[in-house]
């Protein structure tokens, strides 16, 4: 496995992590609104969606917990 898988499938196990903590928290899939065609994995929790992103080479990721500071900030 590669880093870019292995940085893709973390990005799903947040998503998991956020659905079975949080009881009103569910996956959605939505279009792209400016994309016909194309579409998204998203985690929705009342009027949060947040993208299932490859967050892990984001410059705010020094420290490598940014999936740590996202959860709690949104979804604790």
């Amino acid at each position: 496995m590669d880093r870019k898988e292995f940085e893709n499938l973390m990005s799903v196990y947040f998503g998991e992590v956020v659905v079975r903590n949080n009881d009103n928290a569910k996956w959605v899939v939505e279009e792209y609104a400016f994309v016909e065609g194309k579409y998204e994995l998203m985690v929705n929790k009342g009027l949060l969606s947040m993208s299932i992103d490859n967050w892990f080479n984001e410059p705010c990721n020094k420290k490598h917990n940014l999936l740590f500071r996202q959860y709690n900030r949104y979804f604790k």
